[in-house]
């Protein structure tokens, strides 16, 4: 399957929509959903030229940042920040 920056948005929202879900899986289903996010993130960048790039991949590393310390994982702030990428997503 080939990703257009149409199918790789819809699946950035799709994760960030998700957000309370997978935040309240565990700590292992945030971490995935970062990476995905990151990755993601960078694919549809590099051609979608976004004007708040800056701003979204601050979003997505302060994820990462929440996932340092896996006895301070804190389920509603993760999943706050995701739905905060969501909003940042054009």
């Amino acid at each position: 399957m080939q990703y257009d920056q149409a199918i790789t948005l819809r699946m950035l929202r799709r994760i960030a929509d998700d957000a309370e879900n997978i935040a309240l899986a565990d700590e292992r289903a945030a971490e995935q959903a970062a990476m995905a996010m990151d990755s993601l993130y960078i694919a549809y960048s590099k051609d979608a030229k976004p004007a708040n790039a800056a701003e979204v991949r601050a979003a997505i590393n302060a994820l990462f940042q929440q996932l340092e310390n896996p006895s301070a994982y804190n389920a509603d702030q993760f999943a706050s920040a995701l739905r905060r990428i969501r909003t940042l997503l054009q």
